[in-house]
């Protein structure tokens, strides 16, 4: 009976540490389809070219750090004024004060930054490709080049409890079949022996993409998107005007404000 007892105040206890390491997404219902958020562990954002990976990083960014006060950092290749001066037209207010941002040119000096930023207080780090600490390269990564970065990643989010997020490319567009459109795991542009350290990948599906405008019951599907994490999903809205993502009922309460003021 005790070491029932023992073994349960154990499980309790893990669970328990689990639950105060997660950092939330910035979205409820995706939070609620990944238990709690982000793991400190190593996480891929993986869609089409132009789906709206990059924007649904900066709508996670801009949720955290406003609304959960969580310090974030993006580590890019192409730190651009076109890039900065994106992110106010997306939401008002947006604190980019507040987001850490920076380019390396080895891995070495992307150590450092990582280790250097986590002593700030940082807990959850974007890296919007792979070739990030590889930015003068010409030519693509080969596998054992991934393979170093995708293990060095995994072991810097387990070893200072932060949450690394890497923005990959699928090749689903490259299908003919509209069964084969919304992706999975055989549809990454990595090597298989990747899945060994990645804890999850957060897929990002949006019909309209394809030029689907209603799906199987005749309902409309655009501004809608789906985001798949194994094989659960939960639903946002894509807000093209301004390259967002939103919460469904966000969405509904800024139009319904919007029409509110057009009849007052």
């Amino acid at each position: 009976m005790n070491s029932e007892i023992s073994t349960l105040s154990e499980v309790i206890k893990r669970i328990k540490e689990e639950q105060r390491l997660k950092y939330t997404t910035g979205f409820p219902s995706l939070d609620a389809i990944m238990q709690g958020g982000f793991s400190p562990k190593l996480y891929l954002l993986a869609a089409d070219k132009a789906m709206g990976k990059t924007a649904l990083m900066l709508s996670m960014i801009y949720y955290q750090t406003v609304c959960y006060q969580i310090p974030c950092a993006i580590l890019t290749t192409t730190i651009n004024q076109n890039f900065v001066f994106r992110l106010p037209l997306m939401f008002d207010h947006y604190p980019i004060h507040r987001v850490y941002t920076a380019t390396a040119p080895n891995l070495n000096m992307m150590c450092k930054y990582i280790r250097d930023i986590v002593q700030r207080g940082v807990k959850v780090i974007y890296i919007d490709d792979l070739t990030f600490p590889f930015e003068r390269r010409t030519s693509g990564l080969s596998s054992d080049e991934i393979m170093e970065i995708l293990s060095m990643l995994s072991r810097l989010a387990m070893d200072y409890q932060i949450t690394i997020v890497v923005l990959a490319d699928t090749t689903t567009r490259y299908f003919e079949d509209e069964d084969s459109y919304r992706p999975d795991d055989s549809h990454l542009c990595l090597p298989p022996e990747a899945k060994e350290e990645i804890y999850r990948t957060i897929f990002i599906y949006r019909p309209e993409y394809y030029g689907i405008t209603a799906d199987e019951s005749g309902l409309p599907t655009v501004g809608l998107s789906e985001i798949i994490v194994g094989s659960v999903v939960c639903n946002l809205c894509f807000d093209k005007s301004r390259a967002r993502f939103l919460e469904i009922a966000e969405r509904e309460k800024e139009s319904d404000n919007i029409t509110r003021r057009l009849f007052s």
